[in-house]
């Protein structure tokens, strides 16, 4: 695995290399709607949505560094799907994450939302339930471990979240509290065809994570 710090190298000539082609992107998607998007993709191609992702040698991916203004029309995205994404940004640049998702999702637009869920750890590190822990990106043994393994994830974490507080961050960025729906995997508000596509996507953290739709 790759040490975080070379990582944090590699993001900071990600961030101002797409930040310079940011021309570039709009012209291309200047008369889209209707958009599906899929931030963070990693290797997890999602058919009919564009994948995002800041490794320019995966293939099938648009590759691109969500800190910067999203290269879409305003209004012109119907549903984002992020996951396990969100817990790798600094408060601040999730506060502007929000806002650029925000404004560019359409009118009812979706965003759902997975991340670790700082809750159901806390609750099974109180409880010592050594299985719900994984192993990576470390093994560990003790209880302690294995709970900062799950939070940190070996530095690659910068944020933690439960409803709460994703909740707060989502509404200073513009959504309403109404439309913020804590949900469950294999629950959701999307037409079935749509949501068929994410879910294998989920499965590995059915139990781990915390699941939320927003519309705007």
């Amino acid at each position: 695995m790759i040490h975080q710090r070379t990582k944090d190298l590699i993001l900071y000539f990600s961030y101002y290399l797409t930040k310079f082609l940011y021309p570039y992107y709009v012209m291309k998607y200047l008369d889209s709607a209707n958009l599906y998007l899929h931030l963070g993709s990693g290797s997890n191609i999602i058919s009919g949505f564009i994948n995002i992702d800041v490794n320019p040698l995966r293939k099938g991916i648009l590759y691109y560094d969500i800190r910067n203004k999203l290269p879409f029309k305003a209004g012109s995205v119907r549903f984002v799907f992020a996951s396990n994404v969100f817990e790798h940004f600094y408060p601040d640049e999730i506060f502007e994450i929000f806002r650029n998702i925000y404004q560019n999702l359409e009118s009812d637009g979706i965003i759902r939302i997975v991340v670790p869920d700082l809750e159901k750890a806390v609750d099974a590190y109180k409880e010592k339930k050594y299985s719900f822990f994984g192993a990576f990106p470390r093994s560990y043994k003790s209880i302690g471990g294995r709970f900062s393994n799950f939070i940190f994830c070996d530095a690659q974490h910068r944020i933690t979240y439960d409803f709460s507080y994703l909740q707060e961050l989502l509404m200073i960025s513009g959504f309403n509290s109404e439309n913020i729906m804590k949900m469950e995997f294999g629950i959701s508000n999307l037409p079935q065809e749509i949501y068929n596509k994410i879910k294998p996507f989920e499965v590995n953290f059915a139990n781990t994570d915390l699941f939320i739709e927003v519309r705007k």
